[in-house]
């Protein structure tokens, strides 16, 4: 999906972790995880951001359900 993954962003509520672990990607490249130094507020919940062009919104869902699906189930909140 390179060139027409513009952006995705994730803030994620990692089991185990403290604090939120930070995804970040352009295109075809991909930034190691990052961790923030705390939660924003109270609301700990894992969020995803997608900004794509030409790409159908249910491809980028079925390929997070693939991953999801082949992730431990006891590490994404």
């Amino acid at each position: 999906m390179g060139p027409g993954m513009l952006r995705m962003k994730a803030v994620l509520n990692v089991r185990g972790e403290d604090v939120p672990v930070v995804l970040h990607g352009v295109q075809h490249l991909l930034h190691p995880p990052a961790r923030l130094p705390a939660w924003p507020d109270a609301e700990r919940v894992s969020r995803l951001v997608f900004i794509t062009r030409d790409i159908d919104r249910k491809v980028i869902e079925d390929s997070f359900r693939t991953f999801m699906q082949a992730a431990p189930t006891d590490s994404v909140v």
